[in-house]
């Protein structure tokens, strides 16, 4: 007669049994594959490289054209801080099509810095001043108006230089005849 063999009972960590148990409340069928094929098991590079389409990144591009910054521009394409950042770091590894879309957005950038700058020189009769302005938010470490700190130094000392028989003398004439300093006044 065969023998009945014990069915063996998968190894669950804590992690997964947490999220069992949380799952056994709500009435739902619960073992490690169900469990496992419900979370995104996915690396963050996996999910980065799926984010990825040749029209999202001609989005984003599009919109860096017209002055928003590249970040804001993934994030109004649905590309999260995370996936873009990890955008460009596969672009710093050669890694195609992330290194071709990164020149894009490099261009577009420069591209809008570009107009302001020819209509302070084409328009500076006109308004420059509100191109300057418009340069000062979209560029301030480059086109910022920084403070002008004068540094200057007066030598007091020289100016209202007196020598020791005045000084004695207005001493005399603000506060009259001092005593001789005595051993237990007079200064160390």
């Amino acid at each position: 007669m065969p023998r009945a063999t014990k069915k063996p009972t998968p190894v669950v960590s804590p992690g997964m049994g947490r999220i069992m148990a949380a799952l056994r409340v709500a009435g739902d069928e619960v073992s490690p594959p169900t469990v496992a094929a419900r979370i995104d098991m996915r690396s963050p590079e996996m999910r980065a490289r799926e984010a990825y389409t040749d029209d999202v990144a001609d989005r984003i591009v599009g919109i860096v054209k017209v002055g928003v910054d590249p970040e804001v521009a993934a994030g109004t394409c649905g590309v999260g801080k995370r996936a873009f950042a990890m955008w460009h770091r596969l672009a710093a590894s050669g890694e195609e099509p992330f290194a071709s879309f990164v020149e894009k957005l490099d261009l577009a950038t420069s591209g809008f810095e570009a107009r302001p700058v020819a209509t302070v020189t084409a328009k500076a009769k006109d308004d420059a001043a509100f191109a300057l302005r418009v340069l000062e938010r979209r560029f301030p470490e480059r086109w910022a108006a920084r403070e002008q700190s004068t540094n200057v130094q007066v030598n007091v000392a020289q100016a209202n230089q007196i020598t020791p028989a005045d000084a004695r003398a207005k001493m005399r004439e603000l506060f009259g005849e001092l005593a001789a300093p005595t051993p237990a006044n007079e200064p160390k």
